[in-house]
């Protein structure tokens, strides 16, 4: 099947948005009207999405995961997004809390990931760079969503398996790029551990990066069972917050993996100098 090729005006820089629901399927087991409850939470959390982001749009489901994407203009609209979906994720699971039956002992919750990718509508002619090119395609399912394919949409997927509940995990590129234009990202964000995924930069160790509001008071949101279900947790645990490595040594692990030149081009694309 031949597919459509799309105009050059889709192509650029985008942000994803993952909200994925956590004890769902422990849920299910536990409420026999889970299905109305689920149905509802769906459509109410598009709509708190859409109501601070109103030009983001619903990529598509997987599973009880609601992805979104956006196409970032400038260095102002990047802020701009960045700091509403941190409010999404705070707003998703206090409305989460007050929803859940209170006779049902397992709570949900949503684990928020945000990423990045700079995205073409073809591949070209220089076949040496189409192992680091993301593509953007007519969605095949609607016609009115796009899809993508390429190595950091993939990511994307890899480094939600780090997420957790009241943080938002950022992808390395997208951190780096913020800690240069926003000046509180630095306080609020901390590679909190190193992880190999399959596929993802060539097997080295990613950088897993956490944004949170107040670190001081994190580890008192974890329950007991989080440190033996997540490696991460369990690190936090075992560790001084105040050791975690500072946000500014990405732009070192991206000279020394010579990768500074994706970062540098989502900088050109957003006409960021710094």
């Amino acid at each position: 099947m031949e597919t459509k090729r799309l105009a050059k005006d889709y192509n650029g820089f985008y942000l994803f948005l993952s909200l994925d629901l956590v004890n769902s399927t422990l849920y299910k087991t536990k409420d026999p009207d889970w299905s109305e409850l689920f149905i509802k939470i769906y459509g109410d959390t598009v709509e708190i999405v859409k109501q601070l982001i109103p030009t983001i749009t619903l990529w598509k489901t997987l599973g009880d995961e609601l992805l979104f994407y956006i196409k970032i203009d400038s260095q102002k609209q990047l802020v701009d997004v960045f700091n509403k979906i941190y409010l999404i994720a705070q707003k998703g699971n206090k409305y989460l809390t007050k929803l859940s039956p209170p006779n049902i002992k397992t709570k949900l919750a949503y684990k928020t990931t945000v990423w990045s990718g700079m995205v073409n509508s073809t591949l070209g002619k220089d076949r040496s760079k189409w192992k680091y090119l993301n593509l953007i395609l007519p969605g095949l399912v609607s016609k009115d969503t796009l899809d993508f394919i390429g190595p950091d949409i993939d990511t994307g997927f890899r480094i939600a398996k780090a997420a957790f509940r009241n943080i938002v995990v950022v992808d390395a590129k997208l951190a780096s790029i913020l800690n240069k234009i926003m000046p509180q990202f630095n306080s609020k964000a901390r590679i909190v551990y190193f992880e190999q995924f399959k596929g993802v930069w060539d097997n080295r160790h990613y950088p897993i990066v956490w944004y949170s509001d107040d670190w001081q008071k994190l580890p008192n949101t974890f329950n007991y069972e989080d440190k033996f279900n997540s490696r991460i947790v369990m690190w936090i645990e075992s560790e001084n917050i105040s050791k975690f490595r500072n946000v500014s040594d990405l732009e070192r692990i991206f000279k020394e993996l010579g990768k500074a030149t994706e970062v540098l081009a989502i900088q050109k694309q957003l006409k960021i100098t710094k």
